[in-house]
């Protein structure tokens, strides 16, 4: 693997408000996602080549069948989110394709995220967002199945990413959805979890609410998840309207509001009584 492109992200998002003066044209935005993952394909090296889905833009060395199997992956998922809940896949819409990178190579999928993440710090699966420099997904598919289950875990990652929301409402998510399209079988509170989540409320609640806790050791991260999917998975069993929910937080300056008007509590107190 030859050196990636680094680009200033945010300098390139800029410069569409600053060349147009009104709003941004998302296909010129899509245009530079192109263009990057074009040159990244140069830098991995032969084999690779760039197809396009509705939703996302993808370089890899799968091969047509694998490409189709993605992009298949990512419409029935798109579509699953959107049959409950409408607004964020329209929400997303606005920030433009979301760019995958796939290596067939776990050696040189995992050369490729220890790019952005040092090997002390990030051990990868088969699939992460790579939070750095353009926010993508990466994926290796030398395990189908847990690629496709990584591949919907990170896609609603990012989708609901979008919104002002804590990060553990954004993880609890993606475990939901994960669940719900893969049809696995989601986690149920029993004494190992509830001793587990209680011992980390216990001992770092300002972790889980602030997101902290996820990125610190594999309990503690573990633990977060597991709370993060177990409160959202318990209030949408009741019910809640989830949507107007979200609608309402596009149009808030900060979640505490939108949580105080849809659930008549803050995040933190949510938290809490759910514990």
């Amino acid at each position: 693997m030859n050196d990636l492109p680094e680009k200033d992200w945010n300098k390139e998002w800029e410069s569409l408000y600053s060349d147009s003066g009104t709003d941004i044209d998302i296909e010129e935005w899509n245009n530079k996602i192109r263009d990057w993952l074009v040159t990244v394909g140069q830098a991995l090296g032969p084999g690779y080549s760039v197809s396009e889905g509705k939703y996302t833009i993808l370089l890899s060395n799968f091969g047509d069948s694998r490409t189709n199997q993605i992009n298949d992956k990512i419409d029935h998922t798109t579509k699953c989110i959107s049959s409950n809940l409408p607004v964020v896949p329209n929400s997303f819409e606005t920030y433009g394709k979301i760019p995958i990178v796939g290596i067939s190579d776990f050696v040189e999928y995992r050369n490729y995220v220890h790019h952005y993440y040092s090997e002390d710090s990030y051990v990868p699966s088969n699939g992460v967002t790579i939070e750095r420099g353009l926010e993508h997904i990466a994926l290796t598919d030398c395990n189908f199945q847990l690629m496709e289950s990584s591949l919907v875990y990170e896609y609603a990652f990012l989708l609901f990413k979008s919104f002002s929301l804590p990060l553990w409402m954004i993880m609890g998510f993606a475990q939901y959805y994960e669940c719900i399209v893969q049809g696995t079988s989601c986690i149920e509170p029993n004494p190992e979890i509830d001793s587990n989540i209680e011992e980390l409320l216990k001992n770092d609640s300002d972790g889980f609410l602030n997101g902290h806790s996820f990125y610190v050791d594999a309990n503690k991260a573990e633990a977060s998840r597991n709370l993060g999917f177990l409160i959202i998975n318990s209030l949408l069993k009741k019910g809640i309207n989830m949507n107007a929910f979200l609608t309402k937080l596009e149009n808030e300056e900060n979640y505490s509001d939108a949580f105080r008007d849809a659930f008549g509590m803050s995040h933190e107190q949510m938290v809490n009584a759910y514990a």
